[in-house]
Parts: structure tokens; C-alpha cells; sequence
């Protein structure tokens, strides 16, 4: 996807072996690549000490044709060290919210629902607490003599 974006599918595949697909995250953290594709009035970001990742999901898998995303939301990450800054009040009255808000199509949600709002799609195709929370797949080599 390049440099400063990712993007990832999420999806279950059950005992039966039937692949149930989840939804698609995208993660970008260059908010001028994000407003090349997105309505916005201006804003500026120079008094800004974080870096704003933008995460955006979408029901059906990636593709050119369907690019319309079903919720939103951002953090901020600091710039230097890339961990998650603890801004009060990030979502209701801050400058970084000041800045999403120029974004003036989009809806942000707050960080915590649209977790939940991942979670509930992944209940819906049958993903489990004890699957979300479970060991990750160890991988034996097998070599053929």
C-alpha cells in the first residue's frame, strides 16, 4: 500500500474450513496522502506535536472499484519514539480534532468504538472470545528425506 499506509483483512475461518470474511482496515499515517482522496477545508498541523494515523474500515475486501469505508477514527502517535500519545480530550475539543474535522464528508469515530464496532463484526461471523484470545498457530517444518 506504501510507506506510510497499511492495510489488512480480517476474516475467520471456522472448523468447517469456510473462510468468512470480516472486513478491511486500512491504517494511514500521512494525513496530506489522506486528503488527496477526501473532502477538506484547510488545516494545519504546525503546532501539532503528534503524528495523526488515520484507520479507516470497510466491509468487502479491497479492491479499486469499492473503496467506500463503513467508520473511521484516528490517533496520535509521537513522532519520534511512535508510541500512542495521551491527548485529553482527543475526540471532543482538541487541535487534533479541530484537524479531522476539516475532513468535512467524514465521521470519526472515538478510538474505543470503532473497536467495537471491529469486535461486533467479528462476533457476527462467528469469532469467539476464546478464538480472539487464543494462542497463536505454531508452524512445524516438515522435511521430506
Amino acid at each position: 500500500m506504501g510507506a506510510a499506509n497499511r492495510g489488512l483483512n480480517t476474516a475467520y475461518i471456522n472448523a468447517d474450513g469456510k473462510y468468512n470474511y470480516g472486513f478491511f482496515q486500512e491504517d494511514c499515517l500521512d494525513i496530506d496522502q489522506f486528503a488527496m482522496n477526501n473532502e477538506h477545508t484547510d488545516y494545519d498541523l504546525t503546532d501539532l506535536d503528534g503524528r495523526i494515523c488515520i484507520c479507516s474500515m470497510r466491509l468487502t475486501p479491497y479492491s479499486e472499484e469499492i473503496t467506500e469505508p463503513v467508520a473511521y477514527s484516528y490517533n496520535v502517535y509521537n513522532r519520534e519514539t511512535h508510541e500512542s500519545m495521551d491527548i485529553p480530550n482527543l475526540y471532543t475539543d482538541s487541535p487534533y480534532k479541530s484537524v479531522m474535522d476539516s475532513f468535512t464528508e467524514l465521521e470519526f469515530l472515538p478510538m474505543n468504538e470503532f473497536i467495537h464496532k471491529e469486535n461486533d463484526i467479528l462476533k457476527s461471523i462467528g469469532v469467539t472470545e476464546q478464538i480472539m484470545n487464543g494462542k497463536t498457530p505454531e508452524y512445524t517444518e516438515i522435511v521430506f528425506e
